[in-house]
């Protein structure tokens, strides 16, 4: 993973285990290194007693799932399943890439040698470690894919299966809108080469679904995670589909049977002319927030007792648009030169004239209001529907219990405080001021739980959708927190 904070302050040589400065270290380089081993040969000690048995969720409340991780913080996996298959510590991943690249990596072999975890070692042979290496790992890769791909086609039909079983006759044309927009998405198998890593935003664990091409992208850190956390993972971004923003989007159809978005649903008229849907015919429809067939579940879910999902005013998305308007303005006053942004200001006005005419059904939409919560909350609602049906399957109570516990594999691998802090605390000490940005790389590559305002936090999402799911309570075994209930 290549990250862009830090300077060189020292080379190393690992030799057999010991350390060697290079002749141009400074004084203490060497016991930053020292120490930095220590906690590394500790890390792989720790990481040997991964229990396989599934941890008891007393209360239904993120605090207890995490509770249960407080002992692992020096562990490289907090989980591992019968199959082998592991949940991450991505908490110290992140960690641990970030102070190896401010150290220039000084290390000769990364922490985490499971390439899946190491993308870089995926596409480059001087990573992977050779040619022969490179190839096995690709086939690991592969592998992994066509494993996530099979739970994709299964949580695909689910998904089709419950839209079904909701049709009534006031929302049918709704229902088969939705159904036909889940019809046409695919996985996407990622080209293995460092740009589009990095531009399909897989330089770190991620998974996202993307309207335009129709296709959901689980990066390679995920593909290794049991099946019941990729069953959930992949029925989040599956939902997105159809969330209260991309449910106003509609579809059209070639005679090819190519689809592309409606730009009569997606764009402003300025950007696009008749010519540019010619041949194709209209094969899903825009269905508006009053016509969601899951527009109750959607105002529960932004209450103040769920989510209160603060969505953005009207007012407040207009003033974005112009203050970044105002701001490119000033550039081009500043810079004296001649003026190269008016096709952008051309761009920002008909956005801001599209919005203000659709904003009743773009007012959900993160990438125009700047606030995602609805989008994700509805996703993660959708998304835990499957998995109760999923449930509801499985005759036996232990290994209901599994694949609940498992589900939630993302959310106590990423976000549970009590790791990332240990860790970050112990990197931080030990740096000190060798390299003078390890607190500002800390600080951007911790994988925080809100996201900013494209994500509502993980305690939120786990405590008021996932863990108050009726179905998912039974599974675990846990006790309801009565002061929360599940939207329906």
């Amino acid at each position: 993973m290549k990250l862009p904070w830090g300077r060189s302050i020292l080379l190393v040589l690992v030799v057999a285990g010991t350390v060697l400065p290079s002749a141009h270290a400074a004084p203490g380089d060497f016991e930053v290194i020292e120490q930095l081993t220590q906690v590394r040969s500790a890390i792989k000690k720790a990481s040997n007693n991964v229990s396989c048995e599934v941890p008891a969720v007393k209360s239904c409340s993120f605090a207890s799932l995490c509770g249960n991780f407080s002992s692992k913080t020096q562990s490289m996996y907090l989980y591992t399943n019968a199959s082998g298959q592991a949940v991450p510590n991505y908490s110290m991943l992140v960690n641990m890439q970030t102070v190896d690249a401010c150290l220039k990596k000084p290390f000769k072999e990364d922490l985490f040698t499971d390439p899946l975890l190491n993308p870089e070692k995926l596409f480059t042979e001087k990573a992977a470690g050779g040619k022969a290496q490179l190839k096995e790992n690709q086939k690991r890769y592969n592998s992994e894919f066509a494993r996530a791909n099979g739970i994709f086609k299964d949580v695909q039909k689910r998904l089709i299966a419950y839209l079904q079983s909701q049709r009534t006759a006031d929302n049918s044309a709704a229902i088969e809108a939705s159904i036909r927009k889940i019809e046409i998405v695919s996985m996407n198998q990622l080209s293995l080469n460092d740009e589009v890593l990095l531009k399909t935003g897989c330089e770190m664990p991620n998974a996202f679904y993307v309207a335009q091409t129709m296709a959901v992208t689980v990066c390679p850190q995920f593909l290794g995670l049991p099946d019941a956390s990729l069953f959930l993972i992949i029925a989040h971004e599956l939902s997105h589909a159809i969330d209260p923003c991309n449910s106003s989007y509609g579809y059209l159809q070639s005679d090819k049977g190519t689809f592309i978005l409606d730009p009569r649903t997606s764009m402003p008229e300025s950007e696009y002319s008749e010519e540019s849907h010619k041949g194709y015919n209209r094969f899903a429809d825009s269905v508006g927030v009053d016509e969601h067939p899951f527009k109750e579940a959607i105002a529960c879910l932004n209450s103040p007792k769920v989510m209160n999902v603060q969505t953005p005013s009207r007012a407040s998305v207009l003033k974005r648009v112009d203050d970044k308007m105002s701001f490119i303005q000033e550039k081009d006053s500043e810079s004296g030169e001649e003026k190269n942004s008016d096709a952008q200001m051309s761009r920002l006005q008909s956005e801001k004239e599209f919005f203000e005419k659709h904003h009743k059904d773009l007012q959900f939409c993160g990438p125009i209001t700047g606030n995602g919560h609805a989008q994700e909350a509805f996703a993660d609602w959708l998304a835990v529907q499957i998995v109760e049906k999923k449930i509801v399957e499985i005759p036996s109570s232990a290994d209901a219990k599994r694949f609940a516990f498992e589900t939630q594999a993302y959310s106590f691998g990423r976000s549970c405080a009590n790791l990332s802090q240990a860790m970050n605390a112990k990197a931080k000490k030990i740096m000190g001021k060798k390299c003078e940005t390890v607190d500002e790389a800390l600080a951007k590559a911790e994988l925080k739980p809100d996201h900013d305002h494209s994500h509502p936090k993980m305690a939120d999402r786990v405590n008021s959708i996932y863990l108050a799911n009726p179905g998912l309570q039974k599974a675990l075994g846990c006790v309801p927190d009565k002061t929360r209930n599940a939207c329906k």
